[in-house]
This record gives structure tokens, sequence and C-alpha cells, in this order.
């Protein structure tokens, strides 16, 4: 595929997809659960800082994290259901603040669970 003449949405959707079938693999070969996040903003809103980011996704502030805030996207891997869960439950995604995380600032993101058998489950939108 010709990259430039290919429309931005499109490849957008192309690397998305992507992402998540890297996710299916990743949780299939390491028989763990896992969570992909995607950096984003607010439709119309101005554009977030780190401290945005981190409010957005608590977890984020770990030092380890900190690739993902330089390269707007990254994977998590679970021993635990429940930690997956809790992971995806304080994830600000477009719809805004969630009864475990209340931040409904500019920042955004988008996350997407998978299960150790690689099934995608929930994603936020």
């Amino acid at each position: 595929m010709d990259i430039k003449s290919t429309p931005l949405s499109e490849v957008y959707n192309i690397l998305e997809t992507g992402k998540a079938q890297n996710l299916s693999s990743l949780c299939k070969k390491s028989g763990k659960w896992g969570m992909y996040v995607s950096l984003g903003h607010q439709d119309g809103a101005s554009k977030p800082g780190i401290g945005d980011y981190i409010l957005a996704a608590p977890y984020l502030r770990h030092i380890e994290n900190e690739p993902i805030l330089v390269n707007g996207f990254g994977y998590f891997l679970f021993d635990h259901e429940d930690d997956m869960e809790h992971a995806f439950d304080i994830t600000i995604g477009d719809s805004g603040p969630t009864k475990w995380n209340d931040y409904s600032g500019p920042a955004s993101i988008y996350a997407l669970t998978c299960n150790p058998e690689g099934v995608t489950l929930d994603e936020n939108t």
C-alpha cells in the first residue's frame, strides 16, 4: 500500500487495527490479561499536557510507563483480570468521567482489553 496516496483516516484505522491485533497476540502468547492504550484529546479541546494524561489514566504517573507518554500508545499485561479491569475503569475515554475517575479535562485515552486467549473484550470510547 502506498501510504502517501491513502487517506489519513484509512491509515489511522489500519494502524489501530494492527495495534489491536498486537494486543491479541501479546495476550495469547503470554497467557495474560492485557490492555492497549492510545493517547488522544477531546474534540475541540486544547492540546492536553502530560499532567492531563496522568489525571485521565493515573497509572501513567509511574516512571516505567513514561514511554507511553512519549510514544502516545502502549500495552499493559496483567496476571489477574481484576487488575486489568481496575486499570480500564480508571481510564478516561471520549465519554468522559467514570464512576472511578472524575477527570473531565482535555485528555482522552482510548483503551482496549483482552483476555489470555487473545479475545478482545471491552473498549472505551
